[in-house]
């Protein structure tokens, strides 16, 4: 546990393009470290993605933020609570 950002760095010279699923997943979900190694990832395959899969991964990523939001919003009132 803890290495999947030196994971995801070492593939940065490999061709990827099949992971970029579980990549696109890490992104959302990972650490700081994580979450950036992996759009650096996305970001040098973006071309090869096809339109379809990220129109989903924007989906997604619009959901993630959402829920991120929802998250903010209540801690904001628990904030205002103490």
């Amino acid at each position: 546990m803890g290495s999947r950002g030196t994971l995801l760095y070492a593939l940065e010279p490999l061709n990827y393009i099949d992971h970029a699923e579980v990549i696109h997943k890490m992104m959302l979900e990972g650490n700081f470290e994580v979450s950036r190694q992996s759009y650096i990832l996305l970001e040098k395959i973006n071309h090869m993605i096809p339109e379809d899969t990220k129109k989903a991964y924007k989906i997604r990523l619009k959901k993630h933020i959402e829920n991120m939001q929802d998250k903010i919003d209540f801690l904001s009132d628990v904030l205002e609570e103490f």
